[in-house]
């Protein structure tokens, strides 16, 4: 190989060397916009996430107690309705049992006629 060829290679490799570095540069400049894009977005989601999301999670969590501690107090108030409700049921049964026993005794002693 002369000293001709070699320089023309040389000179060749150092061409396709500058063109790849130029194409690394653009893709460095592309990838640094893309990067400036995905902060942008990352921003708007944390922003996102701060205005919105953990406003209405609070938002939700308050009501979610309120409606826990309703819930409680209903709870009480039908636990009291259930267990007057098995009194009255008892007593009713009990007021019922006392006049078939009156009724029979009125019978018995002759002060009320059977019935027909």
């Amino acid at each position: 190989m002369t000293e001709r060829e070699m320089l023309e290679q040389l000179l060749h490799t150092q061409s396709q060397m500058i063109k790849d570095f130029s194409d690394m540069k653009s893709d460095i400049c592309n990838m640094k916009d893309d990067i400036c894009h995905i902060k942008g977005e990352i921003q708007n989601i944390n922003l996102h996430l701060e205005n919105v999301t953990d406003k209405n999670l609070a938002i939700l969590s308050e009501n979610h107690v309120s409606l826990v501690k309703k819930l409680d107090e209903n709870l009480k108030i039908t636990d009291t309705q259930f267990a007057y409700q098995i009194k009255v049921n008892c007593l009713t049964e009990e007021v019922s049992k006392l006049k078939r026993e009156f009724y029979q005794h009125m019978m018995k002693d002759g002060l009320v006629s059977s019935p027909a």
